[in-house]
């Protein structure tokens, strides 16, 4: 009975071993991945971020940080199922998280599914109220919707949750322009250009 507890051990032990094996090596094409994104070379980057995920199935916050850099950097000509197979990934694992959620919505809304990427944006604001991020993304959002009154209001809760970042003063002065306030698109760029 010893000696096949002791088996069953370690065998248990050997495969312990190789999953955190495996696991470890992820972090190799993940790496080798965004820096092919940072220099353009979108098939490298997709062919080592599923080499990484093939790696670590299981890892939900992977693929939220692989779908991140796939959205942050789109590459021309790739189709939308290849971030949207990450992101689904990452929301089933993380459902109530808020940068999954507003990565969807920045998503969407990069391929004009504008409905979509509100309702992500609305359910990232509900579970993160206070986030600069979530106002950012949906008041640009909200802007490309026409709705320039959300949008107003959302980048100016950005730009108030963000005060030496210029980005959500740049952005609100092009909603203002949309809308004829050049007067407040003026003021709007005059306080990002002391933020610089």
């Amino acid at each position: 009975v010893r000696l096949v507890l002791r088996r069953v051990a370690a065998a248990a032990a050997t495969l312990l071993g190789a999953v955190l094996l495996l696991a470890a090596i992820a972090e190799i094409p993940q790496r080798d991945g965004l820096g092919a994104l940072q220099v353009g070379d979108g098939p490298t980057a997709v062919r080592d971020f599923g080499t990484a995920h093939a790696l670590r199935p299981w890892d939900g916050d992977l693929d939220a940080q692989i779908a991140h850099a796939l959205i942050g950097q789109p590459i021309p000509g790739q189709p939308s199922s290849v971030v949207d197979g990450y992101l689904d990934r990452a929301r089933a694992a993380f459902p109530e998280d808020p940068w999954a959620l507003t990565d969807a919505g920045l998503h969407a809304g990069q391929n004009g599914k504008l409905v979509n990427a509100l309702t992500y944006l609305d359910h990232a604001h509900r579970v993160a109220p206070n986030d600069p991020q979530v106002y950012l993304i949906r008041g640009q959002v909200r802007a490309r919707a026409n709705n320039t009154t959300g949008a107003i209001a959302d980048l100016r809760a950005s730009a108030s949750l963000t005060p030496k970042s210029p980005l959500p003063l740049q952005m609100l002065a092009n909603v203002y322009r949309q809308v004829g306030q050049t007067k407040l698109a003026d003021a709007a760029l005059a306080q990002a250009a002391v933020l610089r």
